[in-house]
């Protein structure tokens, strides 16, 4: 159809691809139009499980030649995943049905078939932890009743699609195809991922078509004894001949599987889960086959499912932050209207009354001067005084008897002296 390749955009700094139409190709109308089809029809398919559209145009010269830009995606598509694996274990291939169910439904509800369902067109993504993320691609043959889409291009009787996964319907070129043609192919893609290979193979178109037609239905079971009949069941259903015998719906095609293989994974999976739980054994397959995926960015990112958390942890950050400020900005302006109603010195006092000489002798004095607060500078200090006083004080110390000490001692009591006797006289 083309080539492609891998561009920088240079506004937006970051990896796109690039799918130019060949030149011999864009010659002819109904190639084109497919061409735009593709582009159209994917963009209108508003699902995480289907690659995104991001421009389509027809590139100036000297190229001259329609292109598609698209997002890129790193990983493999199932086709190789198969070839390098082999059956892919029964978890695995469960979630991959059921997202690409999920891709299916969407462009159902726009009235939109793909009609080319196949391995190579459905490509798995690392989402982390473990976890894979489908998307569904090519829908370069796509019917629908928007504008651009129609399926007027592709002529009753011709063959389009792929073989080996076309419905009894689609393989004669039937004109009147409807969503249950994608169902069929589903349900080939499940069978080859449960068992490694394909349930239907012929040599020759001709042969293949008669198996499709006319020979009975392959039983997964018998491929892979490992899974349960209830597989086997299902698959009749999911490729039944005739539409009508097939599912409603993609989704109750991947529910229905979901029941049959109940008992080989963990119950809860589900078209109507939020996310994919993780699937059993995709780490022995890895291991097996080597590192599967390149770094890949989680495809459900692109579409917002975690921005809100992480709103929420920065919203919770900053305010923890303005409260931190908040609290040391109260208690600066606490400090700075407390500390100077502290510092600050009081008008000068005249000091109190000192007590008499007296009360200083007496035993019975308290040696503390508790009368003279230390907080308030007198203009006499006094022995026992600790406090600083300010350096605007004026200070004039007066003499004060030697007993004025922090602890005064007793003072013994006077006797009077006895009269002198005759010896003494003599």
């Amino acid at each position: 159809m083309g080539s492609v390749w891998v561009a920088e955009h240079v506004s937006l700094r970051t990896q796109v691809v690039v799918k130019f139409m060949s030149k011999e190709l864009a010659s002819s109308a109904e190639a084109v139009a497919r061409f735009s089809r593709e582009a159209a029809a994917a963009s209108q398919v508003k699902s995480p499980h289907v690659v995104q559209m991001l421009d389509h145009g027809v590139a100036a010269e000297p190229l001259s030649a329609p292109y598609i830009v698209m997002e890129l995606l790193e990983g493999r598509d199932l086709e190789h995943h198969i070839r390098a694996v082999g059956n892919l274990q029964p978890g695995e291939a469960l979630a991959i049905v059921v997202q690409l169910s999920r891709a299916l439904s969407k462009a159902h509800e726009r009235g939109i078939v793909h009609r080319d369902i196949k391995p190579s067109n459905v490509f798995l993504c690392d989402a982390g932890a473990g976890e894979l993320f489908v998307k569904l691609l090519d829908f370069g043959i796509a019917k629908g009743p928007e504008v651009g889409i129609a399926g007027s291009t592709t002529r009753t009787g011709s063959l389009v699609g792929s073989p080996y996964y076309m419905s009894p319907e689609q393989v004669v070129g039937a004109k009147n195809i409807d969503y249950r043609t994608d169902l069929w192919s589903l349900g080939v893609v499940a069978y080859e991922a449960l068992t490694g290979q394909r349930p239907f193979y012929g040599e020759t178109m001709g042969a293949l078509a008669l198996k499709i037609h006319r020979d009975p239905l392959p039983r997964p079971a018998s491929a892979n004894p490992a899974l349960p009949s209830a597989v086997d069941a299902w698959f009749a259903r999911a490729c039944a001949r005739e539409p009508d015998e097939r599912f409603a719906s993609a989704k109750e095609m991947a529910d229905a599987l979901v029941a049959a293989l109940r008992d080989l994974m963990p119950a809860g999976l589900s078209l109507d889960s939020g996310r994919t739980p993780k699937p059993i054994g995709l780490e022995t397959t890895q291991a097996d086959a080597g590192p599967l995926f390149r770094s890949a960015s989680d495809a459900r990112s692109e579409t917002g499912a975690g921005v809100g958390l992480a709103s929420q942890k920065v919203a919770a950050s900053s305010r923890a932050r303005w409260i931190l400020v908040a609290g040391i900005a109260v208690g600066a302006i606490g400090v700075g209207f407390i500390v100077p109603r502290l510092t600050r010195s009081e008008p000068q006092k005249t000091g109190p009354e000192l007590p008499s000489a007296a009360a200083a002798a007496s035993p019975t004095a308290d040696p503390t001067p508790t009368a003279i607060p230390t907080a308030i500078p007198t203009a006499t200090p006094t022995a026992t005084q600790t406090a600083t006083p300010p350096a605007t004080a004026t200070f004039r110390p007066r003499p004060r008897p030697a007993a004025a000490t922090s602890v005064t001692p007793s003072l013994p009591s006077a006797k009077a002296a006895p009269p002198p006797t005759d010896d003494d006289i003599k």
